[in-house]
């Protein structure tokens, strides 16, 4: 991705996932909800990320255990 270790652990990892949406704009793809014409209120966030766990599991992930308050997060930032 010519992403660079020059910076922070997190100026690497923003670099990196810029890098990552660049290339999927270029191959056509969404990066966010918005983008796929999909615009959730909090209300249908909070269902989704409920949905997501009870499907899941409560803690789920493997480099991070992810809660319901973490899917309501991921799933907000997924708007834009």
């Amino acid at each position: 991705m010519g992403v660079t270790l020059d910076g922070s652990e997190e100026e690497v990892a923003e670099a990196g996932i810029c890098a990552m949406e660049d290339f999927y704009h270029r191959i056509g793809m969404p990066v966010n909800l918005n983008e796929l014409g999909i615009y959730p209120t909090d209300d249908q966030i909070e269902i989704m990320a409920k949905q997501c766990m009870a499907a899941s599991g409560e803690d789920t992930g493997s480099a991070k255990k992810l809660n319901g308050e973490d899917a309501v997060c991921i799933y907000k930032n997924a708007r834009v």
